[in-house]
C-alpha cells in the first residue's frame, strides 16, 4: 500500500448505469411505500424484543442469521432467475451453433445479441424485480424474526 492509498478520502466504487438506476429506483419505492414509517417503528419496537442492557441468546441470533442469509440468497436467485435461465438457453444454443459451424467465431457474432438481449430482458423484468423486492422488504420489516426458525 501507498500513503495515497491510506489517506486518501474514502470514495464509493464506481457503479454502473443500470445498478445506480435500481439503487434510485429502490429507494424511490421504498419511500412511496412508507416503508421508511416502518422502519422507524421496528427501531422503536426493538427496545421491546430486546430491552436496553440485556444480552441477545447467542444460538437464537446465529439461528436467526443463518436463516436470513438463506432467504437473502433465495431471494436474489429469485431476482436473477430470468438472467440465469436466459442465459442458459444463450450458451447451449451458442454451443450448437459453434458444434456446427466450428470455422464461426459465434462467440463475437453472438455478442451483441447477447447484450441487446440482457438489456430487452431486463427493461421487461424491471418492473417485477422490483415489486418482487418491495413485497420482500416490507415482509421484512413487519417480521424481521420470521427466518429465525
Amino acid at each position: 500500500t501507498t500513503l495515497s492509498q491510506l489517506f486518501a478520502g474514502a470514495a464509493p466504487e464506481p457503479q454502473p448505469a443500470i445498478g445506480n438506476l435500481f439503487l434510485i429506483a429502490g429507494v424511490a419505492l421504498a419511500l412511496g411505500a412508507g416503508l421508511h414509517v416502518k422502519a422507524a417503528q421496528l427501531m422503536i419496537l426493538s427496545y421491546d424484543i430486546l430491552p436496553a442492557g440485556g444480552y441477545p441468546d447467542a444460538r437464537a441470533v446465529a439461528d436467526w442469521g443463518v436463516g436470513l442469509a438463506s432467504q437473502t440468497f433465495s431471494l436474489a436467485f429469485t431476482l436473477a432467475a430470468p438472467f440465469v435461465i436466459a442465459s442458459m438457453i444463450y450458451n447451449l444454443a451458442l454451443g450448437a451453433i459453434n458444434r456446427a459451424m466450428p470455422q464461426l467465431m459465434v462467440s463475437m457474432v453472438g455478442a451483441p445479441a447477447l447484450t441487446l438481449g440482457g438489456l430487452a430482458l431486463l427493461a421487461v423484468a424491471t418492473p417485477l424485480i422490483l415489486s418482487v423486492w418491495l413485497q420482500a422488504f416490507d415482509a421484512f420489516l413487519v417480521d424481521p424474526f420470521s427466518g429465525a426458525p
